[in-house]
């Protein structure tokens, strides 16, 4: 195996595909419960055609004889393809048992395991709490005929991708019950690796439409465990591969916690686990794992439940199936053989104690009159925005009456939170208007909800640029919420880290940290360490240290930022990469370049993966990276980001944005290094421009650019007549407007 995919699929090359139909049966019954059908070739260059173009899936190749001897060669390195069956060196029922067994691994070996470096034996994954806060609502919405209608529509858009036939779609659609869960989650036709993917990749948009199978699976297994009484096994096992790196990790944490963040499935079969374990040690990146797993009954820990009366399958596996969230402690780690290596764990209800405490408090901030809500708070949390907004606008109502019409205001407001966090500000402006306009005429001007709309007005204006009217809403909402809150809210510190910002925006430095300082002060008393809001009010204090030069304790701010949002969001949230590309900055103006860029490329890494191509967040990180270039002489490659930033700005920014005032200098800056004079004065024109709408009058920069822009006139005429360019008239280089 090549790498961790998470599809497979089974293809046949024959030179006479047609002379096989009776072993293509065979294998298709057989093999229904891991792919639909078997793709076929008679062609070695189709074949390898299709194999190449394959993205995210490997493949088990079966080749006949004839074709062997042609193809061997040009195949075996592919890395699309998992393993290779020659047809002549084992009857149809070994073949069969083969690609079953390497299937089977295939998936186990799939399984993340989240391992807790045991230098804080207590601590765990961010993801571990996200999923558990989420399985609670599941476990508490109510689900209707709808949810099962949604999850096959979803089935038949992903029958491709996961080999599915409309046969066995057709047979889920018209059978299933809650009371099947566990035989359809064994069948493992589909819904096993789709559930399992979507639990892997954190894709909240396929475990919500799993929602009520997840509710019903974990169900059934809590019904069993209620009933295994003094049944319940005392040691299970399980047997798989680990990739090299990952192994490592785990070796090297003994006593610390390892988490699994989806369904586990072990056996009471000693035998059968160490055969699976022993079989990960024919692959080069694999080490072998045979996992010893202990049960103190005495403790509650996660549900399990054996699945001998009830899996698809009956009993043969002897399979012992645990809920989500099942967290071990390693106990002991010893060698077996050559990557083969036996690891004893204990069932524990151990935790994290600060995660619990994050948990405990976005457990609180979730409180709501609907799990919808709480819902849609947890997406935004988890940055699946576009879920969190397709679930409010089917909750949008015509108003009819006071309840109606509040409800309606709070979702304007959250959907234009969620359209300003996406750069969509047309649709942010109406949504948060119509909020806004709802809540003023039924609710009092001092209500504390009005301030939760001028504060997300606030953030709008900010982000548009318009600094004056953000500072504007940002003040009504401070004002309400110091009337009507405790001081020491949460709230206010809010409130208070947003107007810290505006006057950061605003070159005003003083009033921004002095702001910033009573918000974290506040955040510090209210919060648990490893809030995301604490977090960011570091960082922002990092921002206003930086531009005051003081760029140790900038630094101090930004490292303890980025030390508590690894530790309470996920792993591409965009907050991460916004905290990197600060710290990345920081680098480049203390001149360590080097460093600088390895942290924009990271941030640019997580950007891939969680913003759209043309977020201006985006065009900062290229901005970054030009800066990067320009300061170690590479102007070429600087001119290439910036002209990547400046694509994206003017994509997704309004043209009198305050962040084309920056990019404009450095544009202008670089080419007055290269000696492009007369490109170089026009991008401080632009720059000059924009200020004089965008920036108070006593801005730094609408005094500095001025300044600039007379010197880069008078070098640009001297060098014009040093190169004997003496045609040039001094007179004709006109900036309008120079002065103020």
């Amino acid at each position: 195996m090549k790498s961790k995919h998470s599809n497979f699929l089974v293809i046949w090359l024959h030179s006479n595909i047609d002379e096989q139909e009776e072993k293509l049966d065979y294998l298709s019954k057989h093999l229904q419960r891991y792919i639909s059908s078997i793709k076929t070739f008679t062609d070695i260059d189709n074949c390898i055609d299709y194999v190449t173009d394959l993205i995210d899936t490997q493949v088990f190749l079966i080749l006949s004889d004839r074709v062997v001897e042609h193809c061997l060669t040009l195949i075996e390195n592919i890395p699309q393809i998992y393993s290779i069956y020659h047809l002549s060196n084992q009857t149809d029922e070994n073949l069969c048992n083969n690609l079953i067994k390497d299937m089977s691994e295939f998936q186990e070996n799939l399984i993340p395991i989240t391992i807790i470096p045991n230098a804080n034996l207590h601590c765990l994954d961010p993801s571990f709490m996200y999923i558990e806060l989420l399985k609670e609502i599941l476990l508490q919405m109510k689900f209707d005929q709808k949810s099962k209608d949604e999850f096959v529509d979803m089935c038949l858009i992903k029958e491709v991708e996961y080999e599915t036939s409309h046969r066995i779609i057709d047979e889920f659609d018209q059978n299933y019950k809650p009371s099947s869960a566990i035989q359809w989650y064994t069948r493992d036709c589909f819904i096993y690796r789709m559930l399992n993917d979507s639990l892997r990749n954190q894709d909240t948009d396929v475990i919500l439409t799993m929602g009520f199978f997840i509710r019903d699976l974990h169900r059934q297994i809590e019904l069993l465990y209620q009933h295994l009484a003094n049944e319940k096994p005392s040691i299970v096992y399980r047997g798989q591969g680990m990739f090299n790196n990952d192994f490592e990790r785990l070796r090297e944490n003994k006593d610390g916690l390892l988490s699994f963040n989806h369904f586990l499935s072990t056996t009471c079969d000693q035998d059968l686990a160490y055969a699976r374990a022993c079989s990960a040690q024919d692959d080069s990146e694999l080490t072998g794992v045979f996992f010893e797993m202990h049960i103190d009954l005495s403790i509650q820990t996660t549900p399990f439940a054996s699945l001998d009366k009830v899996s698809y399958y009956g009993d043969r596996e002897k399979e012992i199936l645990f809920s989500i969230n099942t967290i071990f402690r390693i106990r002991q780690i010893e060698q077996m053989d050559e990557r083969l290596y036996k690891v004893k764990l204990l069932l524990t209800s151990d935790n994290d104690p600060e995660l619990n405490k994050l948990t405990d408090h976005i457990r609180h901030e979730m409180i709501c009159d609907s799990k919808s809500g709480q819902l849609t708070y947890l997406l935004v949390k988890m940055n699946n925005l576009n879920k969190a907004e397709e679930i409010c606008q089917k909750k949008i109502k015509l108003p009819s009456d006071y309840t109606t019409m509040s409800n309606d205001a709070r979702l304007h407001n959250i959907i234009g939170y969620i359209k300003t966090q996406q750069n969509d500000l047309n649709s942010a402006f109406i949504h948060l208007f119509e909020g806004l306009k709802i809540r003023q005429e039924i609710l009092p001007s001092d209500h504390i909800d009005l301030a939760a709309s001028y504060n997300n007005i606030g953030e709008l204006y900010h982000t548009m640029g318009q600094l004056s009217n953000a500072l504007d809403y940002h003040s009504r909402a401070r004002s309400i919420w110091e009337k009507q809150l405790e001081s020491n809210d949460s709230r206010l510190a809010k409130s208070y880290n947003n107007l810290g910002e505006v006057h950061r925006s605003m070159g005003e430095k003083a009033p921004a940290l002095m702001y910033h300082k009573k918000a974290l002060v506040i955040y510090e008393k209210t919060l648990p360490p490893t809030h995301p809001d604490l977090a960011m009010s570091h960082n922002n204090i990092g921002l206003v240290y930086g531009t005051l030069g003081q760029n140790s304790l900038a630094l101090q701010h930004l490292q303890k930022a980025f030390e508590i949002v690894q530790k309470s969001v996920q792993i591409n949230h965009p907050s991460l990469a916004l905290i990197l590309n600060n710290i990345g900055e920081l680098h480049t103006s203390m001149g360590d370049y080097q460093k600088a860029l390895t942290y924009h490329e990271k941030a640019r890494k997580i950007q891939e993966k969680s913003l759209k191509p043309d977020h201006p967040d985006v065009g900062s990180s290229y901005n970054y990276i030009a800066l990067v270039h320009f300061g170690t002489g590479r102007y070429l490659n600087a001119l290439i980001y910036f002209s990547k930033a400046m694509n994206i700005y003017h994509k997704s920014l309004p043209s009198i944005h305050p962040d084309f005032i920056e990019i404009h200098m450095s544009m202008g800056l670089l080419y007055y290094f290269i000696k492009r004079h007369s490109l170089s004065l026009l991008h401080f024109q632009k720059a000059l421009q924009i200020s004089r709408i965008s920036l108070s009058t006593n801005h730094q920069y609408r005094a500095i650019i001025p300044q600039v822009i007379a010197t880069i006139r008078r070098d640009f005429i001297k060098f014009s007549l040093s190169n004997n360019f003496s045609f040039i008239n001094p007179n004709c280089i006109v900036i309008e407007d120079e002065l103020d």
